[in-house]
């Protein structure tokens, strides 16, 4: 997963294209829903502008998506989300087991033949 500024700046512009046209919205209405304008909208699409993070969650709300959608390459990116994910998951594990290793278990002292 890529994580240069330029590469960032070109998913969120293709992304916010892609969903706004998906609801056949102009950048004008898109603008207006978001309170913002048509200018802005389109600095955006155009990778030229940054979002700041409230425009980025009136954006996400007006297109009918989670903030993170607007900036990962869904082609590409979740993939790499997933190893990432279940990496996380391992590493967590790990950790749990090796911290109740020496501990006795719940389920044997709670479950013992008397």
């Amino acid at each position: 997963m890529k994580n240069n500024k330029k590469y960032i700046l070109g998913i969120l512009a293709r992304n916010v294209k892609k969903y706004r046209e998906k609801l056949n919205i102009s950048q004008q209405k898109l603008a207006e829903k978001t309170d913002t304008t048509p200018q802005t909208i389109c600095k955006i699409e155009s990778g030229i502008s940054w979002v700041r993070p409230d425009l980025l969650a009136k954006l996400s709300i007006e297109l009918h998506i989670s903030p993170f959608q607007l900036l990962i390459d869904e082609e590409n990116d979740l993939e790499d989300l997933k190893i990432i994910a279940v990496e996380s998951v391992i590493t967590n594990a790990s950790r749990l087991l090796e911290q109740n290793k020496h501990k006795p278990s719940e389920y044997n002292n709670t479950h013992r033949k008397h």
